[in-house]
């Protein structure tokens, strides 16, 4: 924050994060970036509370977890586990098939490439 507000901030990504980052945006069907990167603090939170936590810092002092209700990371459901392991290897399996296309795009342009040469 600064005196006259809120300060517009933006970060600079790597090319491979940055093509993550846009491919998961895409993958959830979002238009904007601070979508993505709610929902990605939304999937974090158990392990962001329990960072605060073992770094000492009360949640309730913490602007990432003022607005959001306190989890105690201790308290693991079994429903919401199973929920984050499913996401997880339903995005894994995603990624895998993404890399899958990528790789038989690369080989088709190959191909093509070596047939244009000939």
């Amino acid at each position: 924050c600064t005196a006259q507000g809120v300060r517009d901030r933006r970060m600079r990504l790597s090319l491979p994060i940055a093509r993550k980052f846009f491919d998961l945006q895409d993958i959830l069907g979002f238009d904007k970036a601070s979508k993505t990167i709610e929902w990605l603090f939304s999937k974090s939170r158990k392990a962001i509370t329990k960072l605060l936590i073992n770094n000492n810092l009360p949640p309730s002092n913490h602007r990432y977890l003022s607005d959001v209700e306190y989890v105690n990371p201790d308290d693991d459901e079994d429903e919401e586990e199973g929920d984050d392991e499913d996401d997880d290897v339903k995005m894994e399996e995603i990624i895998e098939k993404e890399e899958l296309s990528k790789s038989r795009k690369v080989m088709i342009n190959y191909q093509n490439a070596k047939e244009s040469r000939e």
